[in-house]
C-alpha cells in the first residue's frame, strides 16, 4: 500500500497508471508461477482500462464488490479509522456509476466468508 502524494503537487493519474502497472506485473509472475491470482482495489473505468491493456481481458475478470450504502458507513464507523467525513459518499458514488465489471456482489447482508465463497465459485465457473 502506498499512500498518494499530495494532490496540488501530484498527478493522481500518473500514481494510478503506476499502480496498476506494479500490481499487473505482480499478478503476472504469480500466475507465470501457477498461482490462481486475485487483486484487490478501488477500480474506476479508467484503471478498468488499464488492467484490460496489462493484463488482456480474456485473463480478467472484474468483480463489483459493493454493499448498501447504509451498510458501508456502519462497517466504516465500526472501525477505529475511517475516511474523512465526505470521502465515503464520493466514494460510494464513484463505485456506483462504474460500469466495467463483469459481475456485482452485493454484499450486504453476507458474511466474509459467504462472500469468498461467492467469488470462488464464480472464479471456478469461469476459470475452468
Amino acid at each position: 500500500m502506498v499512500k498518494r502524494p499530495d494532490p496540488d503537487t501530484h498527478n493522481s493519474d500518473e500514481s494510478d497508471v503506476l499502480s496498476v502497472s506494479n500490481g499487473c506485473a505482480l499478478i503476472k509472475n504469480f500466475v507465470g508461477a501457477g498461482y490462481d491470482t486475485i487483486a484487490l482495489d478501488v477500480v474506476s473505468d479508467e484503471t478498468a482500462a488499464l488492467y484490460d491493456q496489462y493484463l488482456g481481458r480474456d485473463e480478467l475478470l472484474i468483480v463489483m464488490v459493493l454493499p448498501s450504502e447504509e451498510e458501508v458507513h456502519t462497517r466504516l464507523l465500526s472501525r477505529p479509522e475511517y475516511l474523512s467525513r465526505g470521502e465515503p459518499d464520493e466514494l460510494y458514488r464513484r463505485q456506483t456509476a462504474f460500469r466495467a465489471y463483469d459481475l456485482h456482489l452485493d454484499n450486504t447482508a453476507m458474511t466474509s466468508e459467504q462472500a469468498a465463497d461467492w467469488l470462488l465459485e464464480r472464479w471456478e465457473a469461469v476459470s475452468k
